[in-house]
């Protein structure tokens, strides 16, 4: 299951387991425009060339948006022994057939993107002499701790955890566990390993967000704790306007942007459910242009792009974030060539088949723009550097258009995303001045500054909606 850093890094949480400006420039603003009737974009304004500070307001950027009024505040049934520390405007539900444990939360009234609904400290943090170990083996130690240790109110609080009894699960499923992890465990404890399995996060085991369901099209994203800050909670917030008696509902899967097939596999062994219902059931057109196989690729083909970008996304983090010497950029510079093929070959089937694999295409120009401006941070200037800063202007803006299709115009990845590209066009401006010749897919500065101008007051909106 997933966290979300808010406009910050990928989750910290692991799955358990002159000319006239472009059409397409012209139809994201408009569409942005018709689908936002709430709040009118205003008419773009030209900012002056040059690089603004990260997060700085550009020239001609929106002015702040008025204070929303107050939400009301829900009540939760005592089906935990302590409440969550802040409650929102959800009720639970507990007699809906329709959902895993027959209960969930929904909106008690119409609720805007951002809206604060839970904030919770983990039941049960990890150790950090676990760190290292998996979810399924800090799991167990956890488990063992907290049987010797005697901690009979947790305990008792996660007999309310799926699943509530063995039975719940399969058989096989059951059978399955109980020889991987080695044997030695009654029911008791195979059922608690089950409730960590199904519950945990990253981050630890929360008992009230455990409430809330899986949905291929979540309206809402779990935060994670931020111990630099003090921040020791997490939170749940909606991610777009969710009507009144709506579920309230999140994605289980991190990163969210999977295969479909590589999604159900996890689902159909980790959570012990199917999940082609509910894509069977959602739009036409998004299923063909995001779940879809391209082209030419198989189940294996797509499997193994997204093995290499699992291995890319972790040498990322664990050898090039954060590190500095020449040594690091040459890494970074291995993985931006060897992510960049990954998103040629993709982007080339996708276009030349007519659609489809635009959900692992979402994740690897992530990560190809992520590396792109690590590397232009360290190298800003020098013929490489333009190259990288046409590349990144390039990348971010085709990532904006398929994030703000897929995950909705009022994400905070869509939020990230419009910061990148704002950023990028910015510098891109200041170095070429009038002369971009289509350079970062713009035919003119007019064009260019346009487009910088929507994405900075985008990138405001959204930031100021989870305020």
């Amino acid at each position: 299951m997933s966290d979300f850093a808010l406009f910050g890094s990928d989750s910290e949480d692991e799955d358990f387991s002159s000319a006239a400006p472009s059409a397409a420039t012209l139809d994201l603003v408009a569409a942005a425009a018709a689908a936002r009737a709430r709040a009118p974009l205003p008419t773009p304004a030209l900012s002056a060339p040059g690089a603004a500070a990260p997060g700085a307001a550009a020239p001609g950027a929106a002015a702040p948006a008025p204070a929303r009024p107050p939400l009301p505040r829900g009540t939760l049934p005592a089906v935990f022994p302590e409440p969550p520390l802040f409650v929102g405007p959800l009720s639970l539900v507990t007699a809906d057939a329709s959902v895993g444990g027959g209960r969930g939360f929904s909106a008690m009234c119409d609720l805007p993107a951002g809206a604060l609904l839970m904030r919770e400290v983990a039941a049960v943090p990890w150790r950090e002499e676990d760190a290292a170990e998996t979810m399924a083996v800090r799991s167990l130690s956890q488990i063992r701790r907290m049987l010797a240790e005697g901690a009979v109110a947790v305990l008792e609080a996660m007999e309310g955890l799926h699943p509530v009894e063995l039975g719940d699960i399969p058989r096989d499923g059951v059978e399955r566990m109980r020889a991987a992890l080695g044997g030695g465990l009654d029911d008791y404890q195979l059922r608690l390993w089950f409730a960590f399995a199904c519950n945990a996060y990253d981050s630890g085991l929360y008992l009230w967000f455990s409430l809330f369901n899986h949905s291929e099209s979540p309206n809402c994203v779990k935060f994670s704790p931020d111990p630099e800050k003090g921040i020791a909670w997490s939170e749940m917030r909606t991610v777009r306007a969710v009507a009144k008696g709506e579920p309230l509902t999140f994605s289980y899967i991190n990163p969210r942007e999977q295969s479909l097939e590589r999604r159900r596999r996890y689902f159909l062994s980790q959570h012990y459910f199917d999940i082609n219902d509910e894509i069977n059931g959602r739009d036409l057109q998004t299923v063909k242009k995001f779940d879809r196989l391209p082209d030419g690729f198989t189940e294996e083909l797509i499997d193994s792009f997204q093995d290499a970008l699992d291995a890319f996304e972790e040498d990322f983090e664990d050898k090039v974030r954060g590190r500095e010497g020449e040594e690091i950029v040459r890494t970074a510079k291995m993985l931006y060539a060897a992510c960049e093929e990954l998103v040629d070959k993709l982007e080339a089937a996708v276009e030349g088949g007519g659609g489809g694999g635009g959900v692992v295409l979402i994740r690897l120009k992530r990560l190809f723009v992520d590396i792109a401006a690590w590397l232009l941070a360290k190298e800003p200037v020098g013929d490489t550097a333009e190259e990288i800063l046409c590349q990144f202007v390039g990348h971010s803006k085709t990532l904006l258009e398929l994030q703000r299709e897929y995950l909705g115009i009022d994400h905070v990845d869509v939020g990230r995303t419009c910061l990148d590209v704002a950023q990028g066009v910015s510098s891109l401006l200041s170095q070429k001045g009038g002369k971009l010749s289509g350079l970062g897919g713009f035919l003119s500065v007019v064009e260019a500054s346009k487009f910088e101008d929507f994405c900075r007051k985008e990138h405001t909106r959204i930031k100021n909606s989870f305020a």
